[in-house]
């Protein structure tokens, strides 16, 4: 829906003057669907009934709010011809309307939106997209177009095309070394401060979420990936009348001692319900009084549908895992409590399992070259290309270019077989 003029912020009495329609003589709103000529136009237009196309008004409040709606439409005519039944140039006709919604078949709302920038979390606009950007396993890059393209490693991999730069480089010169620069590996958020995740930890000396790796390389360096985010573990409630589990699944910003504790951003998907039996959220909406109790009479109201948060995209089933997790480990899954074996689409199996592996994988080695490229051959490589040197093929790891000379220095990954 395209938007034609928005006004903010107001009280009282409000008006806005904006052009949406324009009538031309092959596209005139006639009602009989025939193409207008001046004339007919004309006729229409005075004896009012011209037909525009359909507009809507939307009104949105914190308050609530009694509306009532008057429009003025203005139609404004030009000479298209030397017709003398034409309009005068520059006539105008004026038609006033007055009423309420419901006899103009306007819907009338009253409620919240949802305002993203006030749900934004307390952290530095740097900090949150190099969180995403961790969290994901995302790159950006500038596209031919000017756009900025944001994309998961492996399909930015999965673009790239290949280059067989053979003759071009200096095979002499070549070196080879060790693929594995690190010797641990952690992904993790940061430090938990709801109450089921610390008890997480307590019981199982480990973080929720948290994946560690341990290897025996000789360099000692970690590769850490800690996110800004914290990971709460949610609680699918249960019926105390028959134990039985619920559809509803809440998360509690409370420490150990049940009291409010907020930690780091949160974030979680959103997961629909709509039980054709199930549960149905009862609150009282209203407000205690001072003294604790509610006013009388109580104002009851029912949830028939809602929504859940949850570390998944999707419930999942007990033998099928969602397709998105934000774990970057193997978690039992706290709607279906299902443990899937390991393979649960969690971060890590997601967007690094591809690139972690062939780094850690023993035959897979850096090679470096030194090359002098033609500028048919720079102007169309792109990091995400594969480097084809004789009978063997190469993933770009590094790359620099003197542009004046072409001679370009590669540090590549072979690809382990």
């Amino acid at each position: 829906m395209e938007v034609f003029a928005r006004s903010e912020k107001n009280q009282g009495v409000s008006s806005l003057s904006v052009t949406m329609f324009k009538d031309n003589l092959n596209n005139g709103f006639n009602p009989t669907g025939n193409p207008l000529n001046v004339m007919d136009l004309y006729l229409f237009s005075a004896a009012n009934n011209f037909v525009p196309n359909q507009f809507a008004v939307r009104i949105t409040t914190d308050d609530n709010l009694t509306v009532g709606v008057s429009y003025t439409i203005t139609r404004v005519y030009t000479d298209t011809d030397s017709n003398p039944n034409s309009p005068t140039f520059g006539q105008t006709t004026t038609t006033n309307y007055n009423g309420s919604f419901s006899n103009l078949a306007y819907q009338s709302i009253n409620t919240q939106f949802v305002t993203i920038t006030d749900q934004m979390p307390k952290l530095k606009v740097k900090d949150f997209l190099n969180g995403l950007f961790r969290q994901f396993n995302l790159i950006a890059y500038l596209s031919y177009e000017g756009q900025i393209i944001v994309e998961p490693l492996d399909t930015y991999y999965a673009g790239g095309e290949s280059f067989d730069i053979t003759k071009y480089v200096k095979t002499d010169q070549h070196t080879i070394g060790e693929s594995i620069p690190f010797s641990e590996v952690d992904f993790e958020y940061t430090k938990p401060k709801s109450i089921l995740a610390e008890q997480f930890f307590l019981v199982n000396n480990k973080e929720y979420g948290k994946l560690s790796f341990l290897s025996g390389a000789s360099k000692k360096n970690v590769y850490q990936i800690k996110l800004p985010f914290e990971q709460m573990i949610f609680e699918r409630l249960f019926n105390v009348a028959n134990q039985t589990a619920t559809d509803v699944q809440v998360g509690t910003f409370m420490d150990t001692e049940l009291k409010p504790s907020i930690g780091a951003p949160l974030m979680f998907y959103g997961i629909f319900q709509q039980p054709n039996e199930g549960t149905v959220i009862n609150f009282v909406n209203t407000y205690r009084k001072e003294d604790g109790s509610l006013p009388e009479p109580a104002d009851n109201y029912s949830l028939p549908t809602y929504w859940i948060p949850s570390v998944c995209n999707e419930l999942g089933t007990s033998t099928t895992a969602p397709t998105h997790n934000l774990n970057f480990g193997s978690e039992i899954n706290t709607f279906t409590f299902t443990d899937y074996g390991g393979v649960n689409n969690s971060l890590f199996q997601t967007y690094y399992e591809n690139y972690i592996t062939r780094v850690f994988n023993s035959r897979t080695r850096i090679f470096k070259f030194e090359a002098i490229l033609p500028l048919r051959v720079l102007i169309n490589l792109t990091l995400d290309d594969l480097i084809i040197i004789g009978t063997r093929t190469y993933t770009i790891n590094k790359m620099t270019t003197k542009l004046q000379s072409g001679e370009t220095s590669f540090e590549l990954l072979n690809e382990p077989n």
